[in-house]
């Protein structure tokens, strides 16, 4: 009975765990960022711009402005994993199970290899590429984010208005969900709520916080992140193997002790 107790009270634990959010940068900081008292918290700072943030094996993949694929720890340490060959055409990454996706500032979509940072082509999607004059000022904004099995983007360039767009993953055509928020730069599902993070100000940036409805596009809230600069990818962790290492010890060593106390007897 101590066992199955134990057992249960291990997994209830870890099923309910409040799931660490960690966070780049449009100034390279990597770190965590807690919801709850809306702050980021530096881990380290990784000497390039990333462009969107998805889980990894070991800690997590981005993309760097200059079209490079590449890993970060936990710990915030970086590795180049591969040329994309997009250069300063890179734009944002998205994941949807194990398959990583990029999109380009022409708006076609990828798949990515993972062990090489190699591309395979899916499709255009159709949307507006962004001008040349807006990649090289940078005068462009987007969020690209997969969710419940789907992947969407928003774009919105040179201070125009900002769309809302469901990718299909198999074609890469964009379908229209509806007008959004301009300025957005990040966003993550979270229990069944969309977060999405606008970038503000100047020298330095900051995020707002808004959630977001995937259904229309519609947005609402707007609390400020301290603590760092704005967000241009955020990302849940799984919680680390040794979290489920360590619940499995517990079980072993109750299960140990009540047989025992069985032989003893």
């Amino acid at each position: 009975m101590l066992i199955f107790f134990t057992a249960f009270v291990s997994s209830v634990g870890l099923a309910n765990a409040v799931p660490i959010l960690y966070g780049v940068t449009d100034s390279g900081q990597f770190g965590t960022l807690n919801l709850n008292t809306n702050s980021f918290s530096l881990i380290s700072t990784l000497g390039f711009v990333p462009y969107g943030l998805v889980p990894a094996p070991n800690g997590f993949f981005t993309l760097t402005s200059t079209g490079e694929f590449a890993s970060i720890s936990y710990a915030g340490v970086a590795s180049n994993i591969g040329d994309t060959g997009l250069g300063l055409l890179s734009n944002d990454t998205a994941e949807i199970g194990s398959t990583v996706y990029v999109i380009d500032t022409n708006d076609n979509l990828y798949t990515v290899n993972a062990a090489s940072g190699a591309l395979t082509l899916v499709g255009s999607t159709g949307i507006t590429p962004v001008s040349a004059a807006n990649v090289a000022s940078g005068d462009y904004d987007d969020t690209f984010q997969g969710a419940n099995g789907n992947l969407y983007y928003s774009q919105d360039q040179g201070g125009g208005p900002a769309t809302l767009y469901h990718i299909n993953t198999s074609t890469g055509a964009a379908t229209p969900v509806g007008s959004t928020l301009s300025g957005l730069e990040a966003a993550i599902s979270l229990g069944g709520t969309d977060y999405v993070f606008q970038t503000n100000g100047s020298s330095p940036t900051f995020s707002e916080e808004y959630t977001l409805n995937l259904g229309t596009g519609a947005t609402s809230g707007g609390t400020t992140i301290t603590g760092g600069t704005a967000l241009y990818g955020v990302v849940a962790a799984a919680p680390e193997p040794a979290s489920f290492a360590l619940a499995g010890i517990g079980i072993a060593v109750c299960a140990f002790r009540s047989l025992r106390r069985r032989d003893a007897r």
